[in-house]
């Protein structure tokens, strides 16, 4: 449920960088800047909570990385949720988010995938 271009999910206090490995100090925002749902964990922060974020997905959800696209300054990690193609994303001016992978043709479904998993993530 996104109003406006970006609603800010409810969750407590932000951990350095707005993100901390404990759930209950994890900070995700909705918005669609990109035109597409992001869900952005961590602004403005250095790429530990990249790797975080990847072992959460990949430890507590079982999702497996299709493709990992790494270089100085950005990364692009490829995985499937509830069967929708998105991308767990950092780049050290943005921070960390996920996003459908067809940014510029992602479908109403794409969308709600992000946001169903914004909604799992808050609760793990």
């Amino acid at each position: 449920m996104l109003s406006g271009s970006y609603k800010a999910a409810k969750y407590q206090k932000p951990g350095k960088c707005g993100f901390d490995h404990k759930p209950e100090t994890m900070t995700l925002t909705l918005r669609n800047d990109l035109g597409c749902t992001e869900a952005v964990i961590a602004e403005y922060c250095g790429v530990d909570p990249f790797h975080r974020m990847a072992d959460i997905l990949s430890d507590k959800l079982k999702i497996r990385f299709t493709r990992k696209q790494d270089d100085s300054e950005t990364n692009y990690w490829d995985f499937q949720f509830q069967g929708k193609p998105l991308t767990l994303h950092f780049n050290i001016y943005d921070g960390v988010s996920i996003f459908p992978q067809r940014v510029n043709d992602a479908t109403r479904k794409d969308n709600e995938a992000v946001v169903e998993l914004a909604g799992v993530l808050s609760r793990i």
